[in-house]
């Protein structure tokens, strides 16, 4: 016979937003007077292991640019009011008073002043066991169903018995440290709607017939999403070239919108026909400015072959590519360019299109773009609509951000709102 664990609140994932609402319910709780009865259930060894991961293992909590646009179209007026309630301002005082002190860099974004992400997790593992929270790891749950006030959770050796269920179960990225798969099942089950899900935060892959020769430059951009020659958005950063395609996070930033477009045909939800990414390498120049510049270059290597011409510009390996884009022979002698082709580099280089043909895998991605319906769930509490005692949070749902701190971001205020949530009974 399996043995029956009885608990008030259940945890299905041992993540940013399953932690935050096990501590967060558990303080409020306290507040009440009453005990606390909460356990987490993760599949791996340990619970946190992503929070590890995040920010280059230094863990960049949240941003002070929060705002509604960072996040996917879909989600934007849904989350509006969340974030405005519980802002970047809110998060760094819920971790000051846990014990970690912020630091912001120049762009805004926020992480603990030692810059290791593994202090993070020490101190939100800390708080639980302060508050009795238990944790069951490298658990295997075959299903999940409700009768009458308790949810049931299967976990094959042992059966927990729970008032209130909370689903943290992450999205499909990062596949090792995820129940998301059958989770979605067990959602669709309760009569939930899981919209189609994609990897975001991820490389771009182009075929323009010279990635390879490309692989491992970086060059500093200003990057444009257009569909249908609308800027649909745009970047600023290092671009990083592979073997496949593009990279670095100014792409990554972009890629959900490209996920968007190969799933569905839509950028920002309006329908399109085609997207390009378009890269500008010299954003510090006008197209004259480049003009005059290869003119400069032109009188003073008259002699010298054509991929020479940018040297000390533009990375040797990238002009051959540019010159060849314009069908220009990078072999050919400098003073050999008429006024069109010079234009023409010029153009590329100002305005050098890229057209996507799909993104990399999950394995690849940071984030998942789509999830369980957020609609089916109360705005207030992220409790469901359809099912009373279950909420869902984080990646779990049909949110997702940019780079820079907006994904645990969400993590955090979507496992607090819940956490408090589903703590009065």
């Amino acid at each position: 016979m399996k043995e029956t664990i009885h608990t008030d609140i259940a945890i299905v994932g041992g993540g940013a937003s399953g932690i935050t609402s096990a501590i967060v319910a558990a303080k409020s709780l306290d507040r009440q007077n009453k005990p606390c009865n909460i356990i987490i259930l993760e599949q791996s060894s340990r619970i946190g292991k992503k929070i590890l991961m995040t920010g280059n293992g230094k863990c960049n909590l949240t941003n002070k640019n929060i705002d509604s646009k960072n996040y996917n179209y879909s989600a934007r007026n849904y989350i509006g009011p969340i974030l405005k309630e519980f802002n970047s301002d809110f998060i760094i005082k819920f971790f000051k008073s846990i014990g970690l002190i912020i630091k912001y860099d120049n762009c805004g974004r926020a992480y603990p002043y030692c810059e290791q992400a593994s202090v993070v997790l020490d101190i939100l593992r800390k708080q639980l066991e302060i508050f009795g929270v238990k944790t069951l790891c490298d658990i295997n749950i075959h299903s999940i169903e409700k009768c009458k006030d308790n949810f049931f959770v299967d976990c094959h050796d042992k059966i927990i018995k729970s008032k209130k269920l909370i689903m943290a179960c992450g999205g499909k990225s990062s596949p090792t440290l995820s129940l998301c798969t059958d989770a979605y099942k067990i959602l669709t089950r309760f009569g939930h709607k899981v919209t189609k899900t994609f990897p975001s935060l991820v490389p771009i892959v182009t075929n323009m017939g010279f990635e390879k020769s490309l692989k491992g430059i970086r060059a500093t951009a200003r990057v444009t999403l257009t569909a249908d020659n609308n800027i649909a958005k745009k970047e600023f950063g290092e671009v990083q070239f592979t073997e496949t395609g593009l990279s670095g996070i100014c792409i990554f930033n972009l890629s959900g919108l490209v996920g968007e477009f190969l799933n569905f045909s839509t950028v920002n939800g309006k329908y399109a026909k085609n997207i390009s990414i378009i890269l500008d390498l010299m954003p510090d120049f006008s197209l004259d400015e480049i003009k005059e510049l290869l003119y400069q270059r032109i009188k003073t290597s008259s002699y010298d072959c054509n991929d020479n011409l940018f040297l000390g510009v533009i990375n040797k390996r990238l002009f051959r590519a540019i010159l060849k884009s314009c069908n220009i022979n990078p072999e050919g002698k400098c003073d050999r360019l008429t006024r069109v082709q010079i234009y023409k580099i010029a153009s590329t280089i100002k305005n050098w299109a890229f057209i996507p043909i799909s993104c990399l895998d999950f394995k690849h991605s940071q984030v998942t773009c789509g999830g369980i319906d957020l609609h089916e769930f109360y705005s207030k509490t992220l409790e469901s609509k359809l099912i009373k005692g279950l909420y869902c949070v984080g990646e779990f749902l049909n949110v997702d951000g940019d780079c820079g701190g907006f994904n645990l971001h969400w993590a955090w205020i979507s496992g607090y709102v819940a956490g408090e949530s589903a703590s009065y009974f």
